[in-house]
């Protein structure tokens, strides 16, 4: 039970460090969504906040996958499957995308 909460801690710890990070390097980059008529925000808003959660969170739970063998092919191909592909990722679309 130890090694799960040590696990969530960490990975929300490092999460709740890298948000603000991740929010700025968005606004530098343009990577925001802009509002509109059928969306909910009325400013410009960073579209970046999943990759902080992945930074954060994989330096704790890697090791945690390895400790758990036969867990780690799953949850590791689940985690690059969520970080890099483009139609689930709001990060990687194109800066003046509107979608």
């Amino acid at each position: 039970m130890g090694l799960y909460a040590y696990a969530f801690a960490g990975s929300a710890a490092g999460s709740l460090l890298l948000t603000p990070l991740s929010i700025r390097i968005g606004r530098i980059f343009g990577i925001v969504d802009q509002p509109a008529a059928r969306k909910v925000h009325f400013r410009p808003t960073p579209r970046v906040g999943g990759l902080a959660i992945i930074a954060g969170a994989a330096p704790v739970i890697i090791p945690a996958m390895i400790h758990f063998s036969h867990l780690a092919g799953a949850s590791l191909s689940a985690q690059v499957y969520h970080a890099v592909s483009p139609g689930r990722c709001g990060a990687f679309r194109a800066a003046n995308d509107q979608a």
